[in-house]
């Protein structure tokens, strides 16, 4: 946005200070890094400049080579090898078009048993085992594991709590998307509100913007049903639910009616409104 303070955006060199890529951000080191136990920041750097120029999301990439390390056909670590894989994406190969296509492309190609999608989107960087309303949030989003459709990050809420928590955030979130802010400003909802009063010269309330993301949702959730999206798609996969994470053992363990109840709009929050808890 123009006159944005946050600027987070960088520009990335060699150590001869040649330019590398822009911008190096903690989605990209980590599903194209430590996802894929690549060590070096240099190498990230490289597979990030490579999805841009072939015009891939460093998430799905990610994920994607990740799945391939997985299912056997590559060593863990291997950076080298990952670069080729991108390139194979921009020569047309089998395999390029099977990885540039995603985790979920590559996994059945692979006839792999533990792919991390939802609704056949990567799970990004924010981990939904221990991050549970995050986890309702890609259940239920009509793009799948989309961390910007509705992030909570807050590892320490009640089952009672999470899903009122994804829906309060995919609300807000599809109304700033539907508002034209950057989420790095995630404005509240009376924020905005007060900018498009000031804007049209009329009255706007936090009310109207809420009932406006909500429509939103509606609207992309009979799409997905239109385009055939049904109740299975809502899964976490299966290595989502066996395979434990950090001391506490983190799986995802929510059940089916926690994360539906998502669906059935809650009274907001004053939170949602103001940014103030309630």
């Amino acid at each position: 946005m123009t006159g944005c303070i946050v600027r987070c955006s960088n520009i990335v060199h060699d150590a001869e200070g040649n330019y590398k890529t822009s911008a190096l951000e903690f989605e990209t080191l980590t599903l194209l890094g430590a996802n894929c136990a690549i060590q070096s920041w240099e190498d990230v750097a490289d597979l990030d400049r490579l999805c841009d120029e072939i015009g891939l999301d460093t998430i799905e990439a990610g994920a994607a080579i990740a799945v391939y390390m997985d299912s056997g056909g590559m060593e863990w670590g291997d950076a080298e090898g990952a670069k080729n894989l991108l390139r194979e994406i921009a020569e047309g190969t089998e395999l390029g078009r099977a990885i540039g296509n995603g985790a979920a492309a590559i996994g059945k190609r692979q006839k792999h048993h533990r792919i991390p999608v939802v609704k056949g989107q990567a799970l990004p960087a924010w981990d939904p085992r221990p991050l549970k309303a995050a986890g309702v949030t890609y259940c239920t989003s009509a793009m799948g594991a989309d961390h910007t459709a509705g992030l909570v990050v807050d590892p320490g809420q009640s089952v009672d709590e999470i899903a009122r928590a994804s829906q309060d955030a995919q609300i807000q979130m599809a109304a700033i998307d539907a508002s034209g802010f950057c989420q790095f400003l995630m404005p509240n909802l009376q924020e905005v509100a007060d900018f498009y009063s000031h804007f049209t010269g009329e009255k706007v309330t936090a009310q109207q913007i809420a009932d406006i993301g909500w429509q939103c949702m509606e609207d992309e959730w009979a799409f997905n049903r239109g385009a055939g999206f049904g109740p299975d798609d809502d899964e976490m996969p299966d290595c989502m639910k066996q395979d434990a994470i950090g001391p506490a053992k983190f799986v995802w363990d929510i059940p089916m009616d926690v994360v539906n109840a998502a669906y059935k709009r809650f009274e907001p929050r004053e939170e949602l409104y103001t940014g103030r808890p309630s």
